[in-house]
């Protein structure tokens, strides 16, 4: 049993060493690969609900934090994990504005912005579903009261 975690951990190390490797290279290729490969599987799709996408924003800055994702790469990497509509709101964007992810977030918040009475409406009529832990409709809410 030892044996087998210290072969885990070691392979792990080894993949670790080689992705460091190849996204120490100075091309932006080999560091938009790097970074994507490590936020595979932790960075989110974008729903489609506009009254999520502030909180969206916010996970997906929590996680370029954690990352140490350098800013010119943080557009590159957002853009495939938007939905379809934003996706086609991002073809009216400037090439010099899509390189920057706070005039990409700043674009799609404005252009799918609810008015403060919408916002209102959803906080009062927000039902838990059954789905839905407590912690997470609590979050939902709450989310729903600062926008």
């Amino acid at each position: 049993m030892i044996e087998r975690m210290r072969f885990v951990r070691w392979s792990y190390r080894g993949r670790e060493l080689k992705m460091r490797r190849r996204g120490s290279g100075k091309s932006m290729a080999g560091q938009t690969h790097f970074y994507g490969e490590a936020l595979k599987h932790s960075l989110p799709k974008m729903g489609l609900d506009p009254i999520e996408f502030p909180s969206y924003f916010a996970s997906v800055e929590n996680l370029f934090s954690l990352h140490e994702v350098p800013p010119q790469l943080q557009s590159k990497l957002l853009i495939p994990m938007l939905n379809k509509r934003s996706k086609s709101l991002l073809a009216k964007l400037p090439i010099e504005r899509l390189d920057k992810y706070a005039e990409v977030r700043d674009y799609l918040l404005r252009e799918f912005k609810l008015t403060a009475e919408q916002y209102r409406e959803r906080f009062i009529t927000a039902v838990k579903s059954l789905t839905e832990t407590y912690t997470l409709f609590d979050s939902r809410v709450k989310n729903l009261f600062l926008y």
